[in-house]
Parts: structure tokens; sequence; C-alpha cells
């Protein structure tokens, strides 16, 4: 597996770098290569002071190893990223299944953290992400400042992590609509409007949770492990937290403390809350029963699905299936 290696920094640096490594076509605004082992299309707005917005296409030709490499002492940028259409949040190497399950996820760390990510061969990724400077941002826009002293409380405190839901997937779906092919005051306010939306939905999720501990970066990326796997057995029983320790060589007591630091909720409630999401996701996107749906996330009957599924959303399946299955 090849390795990309780059250096923390600003988002114009990161596409500096990424054209020293593969090559291709780079200006002010872009990168872009279509070569043997790459396909590549990043395109970078500066539509606020203090914050830079990135626009991400990639497809590798073969599996490819992704690590942008910080020091512990750069605190310069916060970064928030949302995917669309990609893995690149993985930290994992468990044999990825093939299901329906959504697996998107909404990621803010700040730039003292070292970034993984595996990409697989022929695997389109698509994601936005938006950069902020630590200190240009609390002169130019104070809201954002605090929404990010409320998403990292503690100075301590690196990544947080969240599962995008659908909400944030169609925001993103509208940013990938847009033909970028050429500058546009119109797209620059979709991209500006939707990305401000999806770091509302990011706020409210993740402040929402009680974090009470911070992790290593080896931990967290453990922590991701047990999530992924978690998450690619979302049509399965559910493991026990005593079962994950085992297979990931925790205590079941560091598990438990270590999942509700990234995650807020105990791993049985991450469980089901993704199944239901999963389930949200297929009610807005494919023709399927609810009947069939509540079965293929192990729920017995349609009212006891109908009851959780109410309970999280606070609407039932059905209007969520005559909203969206037009």
């Amino acid at each position: 597996m090849d390795t990309i290696l780059i250096k923390e920094g600003s988002a114009f640096s990161l596409l500096e770098q990424l054209h020293q490594q593969l090559g291709g076509e780079l200006s002010k605004e872009s990168l872009t290569l279509n070569n043997q082992s790459f396909e590549l299309d990043i395109k970078l707005y500066s539509l606020i002071n203090g914050a830079d917005i990135s626009i991400y296409y990639c497809k590798p030709k073969q599996d490819v190893q992704l690590i942008i490499e910080s020091e512990e002492n750069q605190n310069d940028y916060y970064i928030m990223r949302f995917e669309y259409d990609a893995q690149i949040g993985r930290n994992t190497t468990d044999q990825i299944q093939q299901n329906s399950v959504s697996t998107e996820a909404m990621i803010a760390y700040k730039s003292f953290y070292s970034f993984k990510s595996k990409l697989k061969s022929n695997q389109k990724n698509q994601w936005v992400s938006i950069r902020f400077h630590k200190n240009q941002i609390a002169d130019s826009f104070p809201e954002f400042k605090n929404i990010l002293n409320a998403i990292f409380p503690s100075s301590k405190l690196w990544v947080k992590y969240s599962i995008a839901p659908i909400e944030v997937h169609l925001l993103l779906a509208d940013i990938f609509k847009l033909d970028l092919s050429s500058p546009s005051p119109k797209n620059n306010s979709i991209i500006l409007s939707r990305l401000i939306e999806c770091i509302g939905i990011f706020y409210e999720r993740v402040t929402q949770n009680s974090i009470q501990h911070s992790l290593h970066p080896e931990d967290f990326d453990q922590i991701l492990k047990v999530k992924e796997y978690l998450m690619n057995h979302l049509e399965n029983q559910k493991p026990t937290l005593d079962e994950l320790a085992e297979v990931y060589g925790y205590s079941s007591s560091k598990l438990k403390r270590d999942f509700m630091s990234v995650f807020g909720i105990s791993t049985h409630n991450f469980y089901q809350q993704q199944r239901l999401e999963n389930a949200k996701l297929l009610l807005t996107t494919k023709n399927y029963e609810i009947t069939d749906i509540a079965r293929k996330f192990g729920y017995s009957t349609v009212s006891k699905f109908s009851f959780a599924f109410k309970k999280q959303f606070g609407v039932t399946p059905k209007s969520i299936a005559l909203k969206y299955q037009k």
C-alpha cells in the first residue's frame, strides 16, 4: 500500500504538498489530476475571513494510506470535515462488508492531531472540509469562535466525531450537484449556507453529549475500530460490551469509558441509534417497505420499530417515507 504523507498547515499548503507528490494542475483555487494512479479534484474557497473551505473528490487507482502529520505544539487550526460519499474517516484495517448501511462521518479536530485514513482502490471519496485559523476567526467571526469553544471545551480534547445523519447528507448533495468548473457568486452562497447548516447540526450533536475524558490518538484510533465493527454489523445481533472488549484488547470498563468520551453514549445506545439512522436513510433514498426495514435492523414487529423510530426522531417511519419517496 502506498503512503501519502503531508504536513499539517493551511488549506493551500496541503494542495501544494499533494501537487508535489502526485502532480496535476495547481492554481490558487484548485488542484486537479487524472493519471494512472489517482483521480483528484479539489476546489478551495475563502468565503469567510479566517476560514478556508475545501471540496474534495478523489479516487485512487490502488489502496493508499493518507497521513496528515502534525507536531503536538502546532495549534493554529480547527478543522471540520463532512463526508458525503467517502470513508475518509476510517482508521481501521477491518474488512469492510458490502452492506447497505451508511458510515459517512462528521469530524472536528485540532491541527496538532495527526490524521490517518485508508483509501480503497477505485473507491470514490467526496467530502467538504472547513479549516478555521484559530486567531483570525476569533477576530473576524466571534460566533464561530463560540461554536469551536463549545465543541472543544478542554485544551486537551483533540477530536470530536459523529456519524453524519441524513440531513447532512442532503445538504452536501446540494453542494456536489453544483457545477464548480468556474467561479459563481450563486455557488458561493450555496456552499457557504449549506456548510453553515452542517456545522449547526454537528454542533447540536456533539454538545448534547457529555464528554468526560480526552483520548490519546492511539486510543482514539482503537475506538474508531470498535465503531467500525459496530457499523459493519448493524444487520446482525449486537455484540456485548464484554465481547467487544475481548476482541479489541480492552477491559470492559476502559472500553465503556473511552467510547463514551468519543461518542458521548454507550456502545449499546450507539448501536441502536445507528440502526435507526440507517433505517431513516433507507426510508428517504430507497423504495423499501417499512416491514422490510424493520426486519432488516432487528425489530420483530413494525410497531416496535415505529415506537423506537418516533422516540429518536419525533416522527413515524411512515411520515418519512411519504415525504421522500415520491
